[in-house]
């Protein structure tokens, strides 16, 4: 999968991308094929595909609960120290989609986890980025989600 830069942002994303808004379903819009769509977003995601197109009213507001299931417990390069990549990332998600009362409570949350499971445990030696298939940042987005989850 070929990457380009993002903007000034200094990301990389896949040329392609994975459209959320028709994803496989069970006769009706509201009612997605779970197993078949996570399956088709997992490949994807394998495959190189970092960018997922969502929108709360895709599938009535089902699609990005969806992505949500594709993704958890489904990062491919997990932390040799330890870190909980995959739930660091998942707490600052919902912090900024939701705000408010959410982001309070996900503070609270990363608080709350193992001191070796936090984001301000990565000992930045690289080994997850270099065996990540999207080419993630992933020691810097840990930062962002501690400077994050750490803020009042």
């Amino acid at each position: 999968m070929e990457h380009r830069s993002f903007g000034r942002l200094n990301r990389k994303v896949s040329a392609l991308g994975f459209g959320c808004m028709r994803l496989p379903t069970l006769g009706k819009y509201n009612e997605m094929d779970e197993p078949a769509a996570i399956e088709m977003i997992r490949y994807a995601i394998d495959n190189g595909v970092n960018y997922l197109d969502s929108a709360h009213g895709y599938h009535g507001g089902h699609s990005e609960r969806l992505i949500a299931k594709a993704l958890d417990g489904g990062c491919r390069t997990p932390c040799p120290s330890g870190v909980a990549i995959p739930k660091n990332f998942q707490l600052l998600n919902h912090a900024r989609v939701h705000g408010g009362s959410v982001a309070v409570l996900n503070r609270n949350l990363y608080a709350q986890m193992p001191k070796e499971k936090r984001a301000d445990s990565c000992v930045a030696c690289g080994k997850c980025e270099e065996r990540c298939p999207q080419h993630i940042k992933i020691g810097d987005w840990l930062a962002s989600v501690h400077a994050a989850m750490t803020e009042r």
